[in-house]
């Protein structure tokens, strides 16, 4: 079991960064951060079962949860600006976590833009070398995103779909070339993995990828 807060995290131009701590009753230094979408919550059934996977599994689990859709100033910035203020906030939430005694930081979960904020971490943090990384509809078209992933030794995971914008056949086969990165692919999934038009295979689609995440793990 477990009980779940917040914390007080600065993030740019220090604005508060809406999040929540889900912390074990049994106590572990072992913690697991997740970066949600640009629009796509840590409500939303991808990240909501992966969530519950790694509370499942013992361990601490903050939810980054920033909410850039519905924020008239993030959407007026330039897409430098933009990942400018990522940056700051995720590094900010990072601190925090590591502020709470958490010394073993050992899953990142990120979706869509969430992949981008597990890019600059890996980049900037080389004490997670040893975490676990699942990329749900990562945006594989991003070369820097495509060297964090490559370059990571500790295990990859991702999820992506045929009909999400970002995928690309030839990109995915070369990252899926790499012994340390396993790949679940939905055919005709869109961007949040759903097959348009077809709740069965959304729902099977759904059932897969949350299993696969939870073998992972």
């Amino acid at each position: 079991m477990y009980s779940f807060g917040s914390l007080k995290i600065e993030g740019h131009a220090d604005e508060p960064v809406p999040n929540t701590l889900y912390r074990q009753r049994i106590e572990t230094e072992q913690m697991a951060i997740v970066f949600p979408g640009f629009g796509y919550t840590c409500q939303m059934p991808l990240l909501f079962y992966s969530i519950e996977a790694l509370l499942q599994k013992g361990l601490n689990v903050l939810t980054v949860e920033y909410n850039y859709s519905r924020d008239a100033q993030f959407r007026a910035l330039s897409k430098e600006e933009q990942i400018g203020r990522l940056h700051a906030d995720v590094e900010a939430s990072y601190r925090a976590a590591q502020n709470q005694g958490y010394t073993e930081i050992v899953t990142l979960i990120g979706k869509s833009l969430g992949t981008q904020a597990i890019a600059h971490l890996l980049k900037q943090h080389s004490e997670l070398k040893n975490a676990k990384i699942v990329w749900l509809t990562p945006l594989i078209k991003d070369q820097n995103l495509r060297e964090r992933i490559m370059d990571h030794e500790a295990g990859n995971l991702i999820a992506i779909g045929t009909a999400d914008p970002y995928y690309d056949e030839y990109i995915l086969a070369s990252l899926q070339s790499n012994p340390r990165v396993s790949v679940v692919l939905i055919d005709d999934g869109d961007h949040g993995l759903q097959v348009q038009g077809d709740l069965n295979q959304s729902l099977k689609a759904l059932s897969r990828v949350v299993a696969s995440v939870t073998r992972f793990l």
